[in-house]
């Protein structure tokens, strides 16, 4: 077909199958969107092909598809919808520069195995892989100047990040509660760190500079600084 996909459409194609059983969904060229909870709480779908023409995925769409597993998901052009891809296993993200996140936590609790930046990314959007706590090892890209708020709240599970030095904001609780997260040295130069920014993290050296702007309260509250 064409257009966008709506959730009456899905079950109206899915009453011509038996459902007692495992299934999977091919989204063919034509298809533009996949709306508001096209494809919500159904724990028997365990794989999805998402065409490149679409270019929008709704609210919830693919909520709760608790045993739904993705290979890679590529955001190119992309608008994704709050709660889109919740819960739902995915071994790449692939986050462009040009993904619209048209609300936040469009991955809440979604298990992400590994995630990567496109080179022209500037962004990382707010709240948007809020509670991904799978992922050990984050690696933003020089370019990058801003992390939005709790971009990597809370994860758990995280021990290593690199932050390049064209980051200059560092938004509310970007990482905070990530309790495992070690880094060895933490410059602030020219810098904009907003509230709860690093709570409860290690920093081995923390250099602090006039030209550090503390945009809020408690910056590091909690955090284990050793120097």
């Amino acid at each position: 077909g064409s257009g966008e996909l709506t959730q009456e459409d899905v079950m109206t194609k899915l009453e011509n199958y038996e459902m007692d059983g495992d299934f999977s969904v091919v989204i063919e060229e034509g298809i533009t969107g996949i709306e508001e909870s096209a494809f919500a709480n159904y724990d028997n779908l365990v794989s999805v092909e998402i065409s490149d023409s679409v270019n929008k995925i709704g609210h919830s769409a693919f909520s709760d598809c608790n045993n739904l597993k993705l290979e890679k998901l590529t955001t190119a052009g992309r608008t994704i919808e709050n709660y889109a891809f919740s819960g739902v296993t995915i071994e790449e993200v692939e986050v462009s520069g040009s993904l619209v996140a048209d609300g936040e936590c469009i991955f809440e609790g979604a298990e992400i195995k590994d995630i990567s930046f496109d080179a022209g990314i500037r962004v990382l959007p707010a709240m948007v892989f809020s509670n991904c706590d799978s992922i050990e090892e984050i690696r933003i890209p020089k370019g990058v100047t801003e992390i939005g708020e709790s971009a990597f709240y809370p994860w758990d599970n995280l021990e290593v990040v690199e932050i390049p030095d064209s980051v200059n904001r560092i938004g509310h609780s970007a990482f905070n509660e990530c309790n495992n997260l070690k880094i060895e040295k933490l410059t602030t130069n020219g810098r904009m760190i907003q509230h709860y920014a690093f709570g409860g993290v290690t920093i081995e050296e923390l250099e602090v500079s006039e030209s550090l702007i503390a945009d809020g309260n408690s910056s590091f509250s909690g955090a284990k600084i050793k120097r």
